[in-house]
């Protein structure tokens, strides 16, 4: 199936003039795909990092993107640590995390040695630091010479990252927002759980979360967007910020074209997010016949499906292909599922990130607009029905549910 995503160029797009409202968004922005309706792929043949064999270069790998479900990682990433890289996975050192974030010319290796706008990595300490048990301690602590955490972290891994992937030996040509692929291949292997959502869900919380009152009203907010974007391309940011000439931050324009117009403030809202759309949609479309890649959406971790779901994670985390079935040690399954349980409860409690509890008195269907769109509609359309592909088969290898919404 060959489809096109997003907007055709409105009359004057290519020449860069514009003839429509002040929301009108000026940039081509189709995006064409190939991809396989019916996913094959199987249950995973190569020996999962638990249980853990010294110098195995193996790690669990996150995948996120912006209103995927970033927020979530947070609390889950506790849990993880805790019972993978901890006791009841043998191992019995103090863990370490540690958070890169982009800077000019610095790379994060071996996991990915290309750009990233953050990662965040556990592992568990060297065996130098065996005795060292105490805050106090490791803080004053000397790395042996030429181990950096970051440069050269020691397996197993737990690894988070946002919009940007390691180059797993198994995962060639993946699309970052930079459009630029991944060339160079990782020592580690590993399994990798993708968070990916509906795009025409995706910007509709987008657009409730950039237009919640308290976030415009917050300074230290107002001041972070500033002429940022969220990641939107060049190209977009430009399109958007001519609008005020460059003086206004994008909470600013979403809320002037909001009061005049919530359907083209949605679209305003649907065009900035397009570039993570589009990362995520080719990644999807590479990732989706991988056996040692699980796709999961925000929609697979609310109520009813929140256990099933992690429960169907850390079967994958842990399990390999044995005939027809697959096989996960018992004890680690259920310490993981009944951990990541508790964490997702505690976010569901306390988030302020997600939007599926925000105010319900739109009169308009953010959803169901952008569906109905002419330009973009029907390619958003076939996407819901790809993904509800995919989860369908993961339903049947690891007994996943699948959300209703798809």
């Amino acid at each position: 199936m060959v489809w096109e995503l997003l907007c055709t160029p409105r009359s004057g797009a290519a020449s860069g003039t514009c003839m429509g409202s002040m929301a009108t968004l000026c940039v081509d922005l189709r995006l064409r795909l190939q991809i396989d309706e019916k996913p094959s792929l199987g249950f995973p043949q190569d020996r999962p990092c638990w249980p853990i064999r010294k110098g195995d270069r193996c790690g669990l790998y996150f995948l996120a993107y912006h209103k995927t479900g970033n927020w979530l990682l947070r609390f889950l990433r506790s849990s993880l640590a805790k019972v993978l890289l901890g006791s009841s996975a043998g191992i019995h050192s103090p863990l370490l995390s540690a958070k890169w974030n982009a800077a000019p010319g610095r790379h994060l290796a071996p996991i990915a040695e290309v750009p990233a706008d953050y990662a965040t990595i556990d592992q568990p300490a060297p065996e130098t630091m065996s005795g060292v048990m105490h805050k106090e301690e490791l803080w004053n602590w000397t790395p042996p010479d030429g181990w950096d955490m970051l440069q050269r972290p020691i397996s197993p891994i737990v690894v988070t990252m946002g919009e940007f992937i390691p180059p797993l030996h198994f995962i060639r040509g993946l699309i970052s927002r930079s459009k630029r692929p991944y060339p160079l291949p990782s020592l580690y292997r590993g399994r990798v759980v993708h968070l990916i959502r509906d795009p025409a869900e995706l910007a509709a919380s987008a657009f409730r979360f950039h237009s919640r009152r308290a976030l415009r009203e917050n300074p230290h907010f107002a001041a972070f967007h500033g002429l940022g974007c969220h990641g939107c391309s060049h190209t977009v940011w430009h399109d958007l910020f001519r609008r005020c000439g460059y003086r206004c931050g994008y909470l600013t324009l979403l809320q002037k074209i909001g009061n005049a117009s919530v359907p083209e403030a949605l679209e305003l809202e649907y065009g900035r997010s397009h570039s993570s759309i589009q990362a995520m949609l080719r990644n999807t479309e590479l990732l989706s016949n991988d056996s040692r890649v699980l796709h999961l959406s925000p929609e697979h971790f609310r109520q009813p499906h929140v256990a099933q779901t992690l429960r169907c994670m850390a079967h994958f985390i842990l399990g390999h292909g044995h005939g027809d079935a697959l096989v996960a040690p018992a004890d680690i399954l259920d310490s993981l599922t009944k951990e990541m349980v508790k964490d997702s409860q505690l976010w569901l409690a306390k988030t302020h990130h997600a939007t599926f509890k925000d105010r319900k008195d739109w009169k308009l269907d953010f959803r169901k607009h952008l569906l109905s769109h002419p330009s973009w509609g029907p390619s958003l359309s076939k996407t819901s029905v790809f993904f509800r592909g995919i989860f369908e088969h993961q339903s049947e290898l690891f007994k996943c549910p699948v959300p209703s919404f798809y």
